[in-house]
């Protein structure tokens, strides 16, 4: 029968100072070790993941010597570390699983119940209630842990028809809000040749001058000049071949060769002298000469010639010879003078009476930028040394003519003709620019009673569309896709270039309302 002091630990074992525990081993297998004296204890080496252990009160201690026995060697060594845990009847664990934890559970089993009989029978109302409770309560608590059936999902709920008609609306504001294009384009320039008249008044700071006038100097220059000019028309009057020789003589006596003395090639080509000369003993000289039937196959090279009007015996002793290029082929040719001569010379005349004008006008009238010439062809007088059909190389023309200076200012010109063209272009048009560098001018005519001329000015201007923006109809654009948009952009002739940006980038077309459609345009 236990003694009164062990019943009392027995009944009260949250109280005790060393009480039945469960030990932890770093390794192993769970194991029953024999509890200390009066407070008996369960040592494991390997605690099962449903134990429920309460950290805070793990004690660090010695290992004490294991009263099982075990066949596989799993015994705990003497050197081993082990964690010591009291028992107490708040701990909350399944005994029967945790002496199951290896497999071997029956094994376990057993020697639990044996060591239950045979070492703590002493303590029977004790510890072995104490240790069926725990056990009962575990194995119930596992029944119950196994009959809960796992409860359904609810986490998910359907929407209702209100909300996904909310949900619509508000992905259909969102692309209405959020979607956007963006058409940036260039106008194409377009250049256009134009022309306008404008008059010249030579008046006083004090008169009044229309508005589409300028004011500016017009006067009259009387010029005489002459000048000589090569005849370049020619008939052709026969042709020629000439050219020079080399005559040698290695007699011992001078040899004279009188003119048209022949000189035979070996091809059978038959040459003259042109003049009679002396050739001296024992040397050389060059003599003219030339074909006795010209043509162009007359022409000869390196040849050497023979005299047939000397004796034989001398004629290797007296002989021609000619180098390539010597002896040549020539068209006779005789300079006429004709009526197309005549007439450029009379037109270069009159750009030669201007030319001596601009030098003289120039110096007097600085302050004018443009000066326009012109000759009256009325009162023109002049005079040529030659007559058509004259065979001469130069002849002389002689003129006098009177002639009209017009100048004026360019930048009135260019601020004039800038509003005349701005004024005359549609409302859907601009002018860009005007360059009066490339303005030309031509003096019309002349009025030199009062003082006026007329002249036409001719110019490029740039234009291009004045609003870009209403050149393209949103409505025409809306829900197209970019490769749409871009075949719309490239068939209008008053774009140069353009680029589409529509936001977010993943969406392909414009939006459908027009709003939401911006039009840039760029210069």
């Amino acid at each position: 029968m236990p003694s009164k002091k062990l019943a009392a630990w027995a009944e009260e074992p949250a109280k005790a100072v060393a009480k039945p525990g469960i030990k932890k081993i770093k390794s192993g297998k769970p194991k029953l070790v024999k509890p200390s004296v009066g407070k008996p204890k369960i040592k494991i080496k390997k605690v099962s993941h449903k134990a429920k252990l309460d950290a805070s009160v793990i004690n660090l201690k010695k290992p004490k010597s294991s009263i099982l026995a075990e066949e596989d060697g799993d015994l705990l060594e003497d050197d081993e570390e082990i964690e010591e845990t009291p028992v107490t009847e708040d701990m909350d664990f399944d005994w029967e699983e945790l002496l199951d934890a290896d497999g071997k559970g029956q094994k376990y089993k057993k020697e639990v119940k044996a060591n239950k009989k045979s070492k703590l029978s002493k303590f029977k109302g004790g510890f072995l209630p104490f240790f069926k409770k725990h056990s009962a309560s575990t194995v119930e608590h596992q029944d119950k842990t196994d009959k809960v059936k796992p409860k359904a999902d609810k986490s998910f709920k359907a929407p209702t028809k209100i909300e996904e008609l909310a949900i619509i609306l508000i992905a259909v504001i969102g692309y209405f809000s959020f979607v956007k294009a963006t058409v940036i384009i260039k106008l194409a320039e377009e250049t256009v040749d134009q022309s306008a008249p404008f008059n010249i008044y030579d008046r006083g700071e004090d008169y009044v001058i229309p508005e589409d006038a300028v004011r500016g100097i017009i006067k009259e220059i009387e010029l005489e000049q002459s000048k000589v000019y090569d005849v370049v028309g020619s008939e052709i009057i026969g042709q020629e071949v000439t050219g020079t020789v080399t005559l040698v003589n290695n007699y011992m006596k001078n040899q004279p060769l009188v003119a048209t003395t022949r000189l035979l090639s070996p091809e059978g080509q038959l040459f003259r002298l042109k003049s009679s000369v002396m050739v001296p003993a024992g040397r050389t000289i060059t003599a003219e000469v030339y074909a006795d039937k010209p043509g162009e196959d007359m022409v000869v090279g390196d040849t050497h010639f023979t005299i047939p009007g000397l004796w034989e015996g001398l004629q290797d002793q007296i002989y021609a010879e000619s180098k390539a290029g010597d002896i040549t082929f020539k068209k006779k040719l005789k300079k006429i003078v004709k009526q197309e001569e005549i007439n450029s010379a009379l037109a270069d005349m009159k750009e030669t009476l201007i030319a001596k004008a601009k030098t003289d006008i120039d110096q007097t009238y600085s302050d004018y930028q443009q000066k326009l010439y012109q000759i009256n062809e009325d009162n023109i007088e002049y005079e040529v040394d030659a007559e058509v059909g004259d065979e001469m190389d130069k002849f002389t023309v002689t003129m006098k003519a009177v002639i009209t200076v017009v100048a004026f200012a360019d930048s009135q010109v260019y601020e004039l003709t800038q509003t005349a063209l701005a004024s005359s272009l549609t409302d859907n048009k601009q002018l860009l620019g005007l360059r009066s560098e490339e303005f030309t001018y031509e003096l019309t005519s002349v009025d030199l009673e009062k003082d006026t001329a007329e002249v036409k000015v001719s110019f490029k201007a740039k234009i291009a569309y004045a609003n870009g923006s209403e050149i393209i109809n949103k409505e025409e654009i809306v829900n197209m896709s970019r490769e749409e948009l871009s075949a719309y952009l490239s068939k209008m002739p008053e774009i140069s270039t353009f680029d589409i940006k529509i936001s977010p980038s993943f969406i392909n077309k414009t939006p459908s309302l027009v709003d939401r459609i911006k039009i840039e345009v760029i210069n």
